[in-house]
């Protein structure tokens, strides 16, 4: 049997993960906006980014009074780091 790693260790290869994402994503988006348009490749990030989420919201049925409860944090999320982060950039 393989020894088990500790939760704290995949926190923090999680985290690696992520980070080193996030830093490719910006190579990647200068690689791909000399081939297409941004509004295309924005659209397709999202898509992407919406199919890999999927089945972690189907996971639970939706509950309309959860939903209420996270409609402000999520507007604030989607304004800010949708909208105003790309545009500033």
């Amino acid at each position: 049997a393989q020894p088990r790693l500790s939760s704290e260790t995949l926190a923090y290869a999680g985290l690696l993960a992520t980070t080193l994402m996030w830093a490719s994503a910006f190579i990647a988006g200068k690689v791909v906006l000399r081939e297409m348009e941004p509004l295309t490749v924005g659209a397709l990030r999202h898509t992407i980014a919406g199919l890999a989420l999927l089945p972690l919201a189907l996971r639970q049925p939706p509950s309309v009074l959860a939903l209420r409860s996270v409609a402000l944090p999520l507007a604030v999320m989607v304004l800010s780091s949708g909208v105003l982060y790309p545009w500033l950039f």
